[in-house]
């Protein structure tokens, strides 16, 4: 698996030597018992391996069978409902899955708040603050990539990243990566510092040859009434950088046309998902818009597209019916049998 910019080790396997079926199920209880403390929320949760991401996906009790959760290179027109089999949807629908990440948080924050805002319920995993385990897995999607340095127009400066301040010789040219998730799944810089993001995991056969894993810089702006949370991190792969960008500028081209193409007069209330249902691979499911609200000028969804524990923050797109430049949200949690809702996000600035 190839790294960028000292990422931390992710794997969470150390049960997995002279594994017996009782540590299995020890491990398996721990995980049920700590997702419950999340609530309604969406995280998936190990204190195993990789092995018992997939014992978690077949023991799903949510979606059992994950029958309407397509695998992203699969994903067709076939797949997309009469109305809206359209070669550019499906394309723009394929750019959001290639800037969709998996997120592996190895540590808690000691400043996660007891409580939610406004409420006595339990903010999401609080329990375990100062913590490394148990693993928490999430996702999030690419908002966009810039380049720094004497790549961006001669502002110059060092990359800030980890590596880069115990090398002592500091790159001068770097793209810094910005990535969109929800705030119960990375709470502040404490907790992306000990975060990986995974991008292109896109299926399990030669995971490890596909898959690119960054470290977790830093979170720039996060507001924990919306749930919203914006997490950078920097790459000296100036390819990648340059990938990065060229797919996240095609997504918001796309996007913004087809918007404009099923406005929610004429044909809106699809609804798409692009996530790491249980930490595994990529999946895209689709359903429908059942509720909007407005939170003070923010939109707010609830719509039937499945999601899993592993969704939470995952890139939930309204077709039609978002804001034209800024037209995906934060997956944030299950409300009810078969409804789902997402954050309203965060505002960003460059």
């Amino acid at each position: 698996m190839a790294e960028q910019c000292g990422s931390q080790d992710s794997d969470c396997g150390s049960f997995e030597k002279g594994d017996t079926e009782d540590h299995t199920l020890e491990r398996l209880r721990l995980a049920a018992e700590a997702r419950l403390t999340q609530g309604v929320y969406e995280v998936e949760v190990s204190y195993g391996g990789e092995a018992d991401l997939h014992r978690e996906k077949g023991r799903c009790g949510k979606n059992p069978g994950h029958k309407n959760f397509i695998p992203s290179p699969q994903f067709s027109l076939t797949h997309l409902p009469a109305g809206f089999q359209d070669k550019q949807l499906l394309e723009t629908i394929g750019l959001c899955a290639q800037l969709t990440v998996r997120l592996v948080v190895n540590y808690t924050s000691m400043s996660r708040p007891e409580f939610l805002p406004n409420s006595k319920s339990a903010y999401p995993f609080s329990r375990f603050r100062g913590k490394t385990v148990p693993y928490r897995f999430g996702s999030g999607w690419l908002f966009d990539a810039f380049p720094r340095g004497v790549l961006g127009e001669g502002k110059g400066g060092e990359c800030p990243c980890s590596e880069c301040g115990q090398s002592g010789k500091p790159s001068s040219a770097w793209y810094e990566l910005m990535f969109l998730t929800a705030l119960h799944v990375v709470f502040d810089s404490e907790e992306s510092k000990a975060t990986d993001v995974e991008l292109f995991y896109d299926s399990d056969v030669d995971r490890d040859s596909t898959v690119l894993k960054l470290a977790g810089g830093c979170v720039e702006m996060a507001d924990i009434e919306t749930d919203g949370c914006l997490l950078v991190c920097w790459t000296h792969d100036l390819d990648l950088g340059d990938k990065l960008q060229a797919l996240s500028r095609q997504r918001w081209d796309l996007m913004r046309e087809i918007n404009m193409r099923y406005t929610r007069e004429e044909r809106g209330g699809l609804v798409v998902v692009v996530s790491h249902p249980h930490g595994c691979s990529k999946q895209v499911t689709v359903g429908w818009a059942v509720d909007r609200s407005d939170w003070t000028g923010l939109e707010v969804y609830r719509y039937s597209a499945d999601t899993c524990p592993g969704s939470s923050g995952a890139g939930m797109w309204p077709v039609g019916w978002a804001d034209p430049d800024f037209s995906i949200l934060p997956h944030s949690k299950g409300v009810s049998k078969g409804v789902n809702e997402c954050s309203p996000g965060v505002v960003v600035v460059d």
